[in-house]
């Protein structure tokens, strides 16, 4: 073969079922698919406490608003040369801009979700004698929950994007 040549289809294929017969390409495919969960689940995690912070208090809504307006529209691809700075070449970067790409999604997506339930609504918990965590859980949650359900699989098509990207620059 030609080292110039793309290679045929016959190649490709012989060689993905040769890299599957090696046990190669799982280990790999387990590799990738474990650093995109770290990466989804602690976007997940920032994004609920971020959004909680919101929700409660004036100051976090302001902060949260704020921090979405700057990062979300920021390609978490953009952030690999920093990554690479302050953790090196590894699972750390790669983690941290999935973290990244899925944070602001997931925030956006349910602050929305929280912010569109209806006054209305929330006199009716409060009548309800709902308050605190009973307010949340049985009240906020459920209402917001088409937001935030779309949060979470934005989160995870950007997580999946930033996770070929980052590993065409870093490699598994």
């Amino acid at each position: 073969m030609h080292p110039l040549r793309l290679p045929t289809f016959a190649e490709t294929l012989r060689a993905l079922l040769a890299g599957f017969a090696s046990g190669e390409i799982p280990q790999k495919l387990g590799t990738s698919l474990k650093v995109l969960v770290m990466g989804y689940s602690a976007g997940i995690v920032l994004a609920t406490i971020l959004t909680a912070f919101g929700i409660f208090t004036r100051i976090g809504n302001d902060i949260l608003e704020t921090l979405t307006a700057m990062f979300n529209p920021l390609p978490a691809i953009a952030l690999l040369p920093i990554a690479l700075i302050w953790f090196g070449l590894g699972y750390g970067s790669l983690v941290f801009v999935l973290v990244h790409s899925v944070v602001w999604a997931v925030a956006l997506n349910t602050h929305a979700g929280f912010m569109a339930v209806s006054p209305t609504m929330r006199m009716v918990g409060r009548n309800y004698g709902l308050s605190g965590l009973g307010y949340v859980t049985r009240l906020l949650i459920p209402a917001a929950l088409p937001s935030i359900l779309t949060g979470l699989k934005i989160g995870w098509a950007f997580a999946w994007r930033t996770l070929i990207a980052s590993e065409l620059v870093f490699g598994v």
